[in-house]
């Protein structure tokens, strides 16, 4: 049995897979950072072969966790970013800072989507977009702040804009300032993707599939126009092609 771990800025999530790429992922499990610890290692992975990990957060969890693992004759892996695996080529110059989380959808699309074009939209802390050909060239993408950190850095850079954050999701016109605050950040990134959309088109002339993940993947495919697939364990199938 392998143990896929994919560390994010806040919240860790794992699952379990038979060593072998076309096995099915279990469910995944999903705790603070903080709880990312040896207690957890003893209860959770003890009875793995190999551990593969992706890390965005600090050094210091996937540090103890190799050395964990080394105490236990645990076969450790922590997945980084390449410049090639299998039919995917990165068209960062210096793949190494490519974020790994992205690197790893890249390769979870194609193996998912074979010689299709894919749009890969991950909405979490940040909103990232990366465009796949369907020969597995990556065209490259962008970067947006996350729609909490959108909204946070209204209030942070400015004095009188005062707003709470709200639990309804809308992209209408409000009528008070925390409504203002809110729906547009998400309209924001409403419009950040038909934006990408269009130029992934430009870009290709046709594009097959469009890949929404992350935290509020959901939530945005019910405001996009366009045909979309939500893959909630994305990165999960990416790390899955280490195994």
């Amino acid at each position: 049995m392998t143990v896929l771990i994919d560390i994010g800025n806040t919240r860790t999530k794992y699952c379990y897979v038979e060593k072998d790429c076309n096995a099915s992922l279990s469910h995944f499990a999903v705790i603070n950072n903080e709880c990312f610890n040896e207690e957890l290692f003893a209860k959770d992975f003890v009875n793995a072969g190999n551990v593969i990990v992706a890390n965005v957060a600090t050094d210091s969890l996937t540090a103890k966790l190799a050395k964990w693992c080394k105490n236990h004759k645990i076969g450790y892996i922590e997945v980084r970013s390449e410049q090639k695996k299998g039919k995917v080529v990165s068209a960062y110059e210096q793949p190494q800072q490519l974020g790994v989380d992205r690197w790893l959808a890249l390769l979870a699309a194609e193996q998912l989507y074979p010689d299709r074009s894919v749009l890969i939209i991950d909405a979490g802390t940040a909103t990232t977009v990366d465009l796949l050909n369907a020969s597995g060239q990556h065209i490259g993408g962008w970067i947006l702040a996350g729609i909490s950190t959108l909204f946070t850095s209204v209030l942070n850079e400015t004095t009188k804009v005062h707003a709470k954050q709200a639990e309804e999701i809308s992209i209408t016109f409000g009528n008070n300032t925390s409504t203002n605050v809110n729906n547009a950040s998400w309209a924001a990134t409403v419009g950040l993707i038909h934006q990408a959309i269009r130029q992934a088109k430009q870009e290709l002339n046709q594009l097959d599939e469009i890949i929404l993940t992350g935290g509020n993947g959901k939530a945005l495919q019910k405001l996009i126009s366009a045909r979309t697939t939500q893959i909630d364990e994305l990165v999960f199938y990416g790390l899955n092609s280490y195994n």
